[in-house]
């Protein structure tokens, strides 16, 4: 009875171990689908039945570690790119060159690293064009002794210049504006200089007499 026993318990033991060979091997290929990668696992039978749980274990730990680090990948991509996208002003571009599960791929992260970056390089160049202006308009307007007169000019001439929607509309009003207090400061500058040269004559007039 007890080698009968040892022979039942060898048994199951087998056909555990079959079935999670088995089992393996279906979420291995499950996994290469959703990461859209060929099948690399090793065929059956090429393996004694121990072995082949353990290369189908660590090549689906493998897998599952790239699946989470794609996602994670994807998800800070997305955050800054939404970031991005709503500091710019512009209209969100939604690719969806992705597989049906969601996992994207590593063609479809690469252009949307390359998205982001170029959404940067173009921040940074609005960002250079908006603080040249930002600083103009504050020097004029503190000649001029003028105040804001509307919500946009305060948004312009404020110190935060982070909460500033860098949009190309947004850049291209305060360039008017500025414009505007550059003309105001040059007319302001000619009408001083006419009547510093009046002044000057009118004492060389009394100087004679």
């Amino acid at each position: 009875k007890l080698f009968n026993d040892m022979v039942d318990e060898e048994e199951e033991l087998k056909k555990r171990l079959q079935e999670r060979v088995v089992e393996f091997r279906r979420e291995a290929i499950i996994m290469l689908a959703e990461l859209s990668l060929e099948p690399d696992l090793p065929p059956e039978n090429s393996l004694t039945m121990v072995a082949m749980e353990e290369a189908l274990r660590t090549r689906l730990d493998s897998l599952d570690k790239e699946k989470t680090a794609r996602l994670r990948s994807l998800n800070r991509l997305r955050e800054r790119e939404d970031a991005l996208v709503e500091t710019l002003g512009i209209e969100h571009v939604e690719e969806r060159a992705q597989s049906p599960s969601g996992v994207p791929s590593h063609e479809f992260l690469q252009k949307l690293q390359n998205r982001v970056e170029k959404l940067e390089e173009e921040k940074t160049r609005r960002v250079q064009t908006y603080s040249s202006i930002h600083e103009s308009i504050v020097y004029l307007m503190k000649e001029l002794e003028r105040q804001p007169q509307n919500t946009f000019e305060e948004s312009i001439t404020g110190s935060q210049q982070d909460t500033f929607l860098l949009s190309n509309e947004n850049i291209k009003k305060a360039d008017e504006f500025c414009q505007d207090l550059k003309k105001e400061f040059d007319s302001l500058e000619m009408t001083a200089s006419a009547i510093r040269r009046q002044v000057e004559v009118m004492w060389r007039s009394e100087e004679r007499f």
